[in-house]
């Protein structure tokens, strides 16, 4: 699966800060990590403290990306899916999060999101995956089963970072971790990239304390159904998930564009925190869904 890079237009409203605000500072830095671009963003009085807590954030990518990366034979991950068809086996507290969140989605969607999609043996899925939360230890029931977590973990990785820079003092941010996005504190613009143009705007969005992640088919067909096995089939060309969790988002704008423009707008109304987007193609038109709660941004000139 592959997300769009939502093309980040964002920064600070000026017009909102206070009257001290004149005496803040803005640091901004990015890194190749997660297989993407990570940029951080943040706000506050002091540059050097603010580029030190941003180090801190990039070296919390780092470890975290080690546990959780599907491709890397030395991550926990990996380790997970060699031995846990023939032991339980004791994992940490973030991958065992992530897991337990995964397959409460997975059922949540009625499998339209499958972290055990890239299984080697195509019958296996997230039934087979069990958890055991007091001893923090996982064991899977089929043989050839294996965990992919690239449509959940980046998100969890926001989510995880942007609690430490919280938790640091530092209160206005933004994060974007290749379209996986949390803008905190103040009022950032978001603009999603159109998914018919790597240089075009679909809509600006303005966001506070929220997290948004967008899926779709961009140049190529890459999204894969777990029930059909096959490449998602519809009109869909995008899907974009607001939520107060990067994690939530990641997993939902997956699940809304295998599920369909009908069954995902259900999807999405049927949950407390989460409103979206659908871009959908009718013939030779762009059409643009909202759920009923959506409240953000503005349309620009296609």
């Amino acid at each position: 699966m592959k997300k769009f890079c939502l093309l980040l237009t964002a920064y600070c409203l000026l017009f909102s800060l206070l009257p001290s605000a004149c005496s803040l500072s803005s640091v901004q830095d990015k890194r190749i990590l997660l297989g993407t671009t990570v940029e951080i963003k943040a706000v506050g009085q002091d540059r050097e403290e603010l580029q030190r807590k941003i180090n801190l954030a990039f070296a919390e990518i780092d470890r975290l990306e080690k546990i959780f990366d599907f491709h890397n034979p030395k991550s926990e991950l990996s380790r997970l899916n060699k031995d846990a068809a023939q032991q339980s086996v004791g994992v940490s507290e973030d991958l065992f999060f992530v897991i337990k969140k995964a397959v409460e989605f997975s059922e949540l969607t009625d499998g339209a999101f499958d972290p055990t999609i890239n299984s080697p043996n195509k019958e296996a899925s997230y039934k087979d995956i069990g958890l055991n939360e007091k001893k923090r230890t996982i064991f899977f029931s089929r043989e050839g089963l294996k965990i992919d977590l690239g449509g959940c973990a980046k998100g969890y990785i926001v989510d995880q970072v942007a609690k430490g820079l919280r938790e640091s003092g530092v209160s206005s941010f933004l994060i974007n971790a290749g379209g996986d996005i949390i803008a905190s504190g103040r009022e950032w613009k978001i603009g999603i990239q159109h998914p018919q143009g790597r240089n075009k705007i679909l809509r600006v969005l303005k966001l506070r304390n929220k997290a948004i992640a967008t899926s779709g088919n961009y140049l190529r067909k890459h999204i894969i159904n777990p029930q059909s096995k096959q490449v998602a089939e519809d009109n869909i060309l995008s899907s974009t998930i607001i939520s107060n969790s990067c994690l939530k988002s990641d997993i939902l704008a997956t699940a809304v564009f295998v599920l369909g423009k009908d069954k995902g707008l259900r999807l999405i109304e049927g949950l407390k925190d989460a409103e979206g987007t659908i871009v959908v193609k009718q013939e030779e038109r762009i059409e643009t869904i909202f759920s009923s709660g959506f409240n953000g941004g503005k349309d620009e000139k296609k």
